[in-house]
């Protein structure tokens, strides 16, 4: 008798590990398409010929800000041992609530203006902090306004 359990759990933990980095990779594509709606949208606004500096400063501020999405989204994919342990590093941060929910709007923006509806954010005056990394929290936001934009 030969005793192949060892190779069986390998095989296993192989499958496990190809797994997790389909599902990576698969959220991965599904979150570099969130920041690219903005800088298309800020893009299209700046070849517009009317545009006063202010217009100007608030599309360069969207690129830059989703621009650096992007690379930190890319790191992501070219740390290949984070890949392969499923995990992704959090940059935790104290954060005010205002800003998170900011980002996400922006980058939900072009959803809601295809769909013709109605938005409107109420911020609390004072500054309400929590501890978190800002790109991920920003995502969580978004993707709940996209799914409740497309429930609609």
């Amino acid at each position: 008798m030969l005793d192949i359990s060892e190779r069986k759990q390998a095989e296993k933990a192989l499958r496990e590990a190809d797994r997790c980095k389909d599902e990576f990779l698969a959220m991965l594509a599904h979150e570099l398409r969130n920041p690219l709606a903005p800088i298309s949208n800020a893009v299209h606004i700046m070849k517009l010929s009317s545009l006063d500096e202010t217009q100007l400063a608030w599309c360069s501020d969207v690129i830059s800000r989703q621009v650096e999405h992007l690379v930190r989204l890319v790191d992501d994919l070219l740390d290949v041992s984070r890949i392969s342990r499923g995990k992704i590093e959090l940059k935790k941060e104290a954060l005010d609530i205002s800003t998170i929910v900011q980002r996400a709007v922006e980058t939900s923006q072009p959803l809601i203006n295809t769909r013709r509806h109605e938005f409107s954010v109420s911020l609390p005056t004072e500054s309400v902090c929590v501890e978190g990394d800002l790109v991920r929290l920003s995502q969580v936001v978004s993707n709940l306004l996209k799914c409740e934009l497309r429930a609609e």
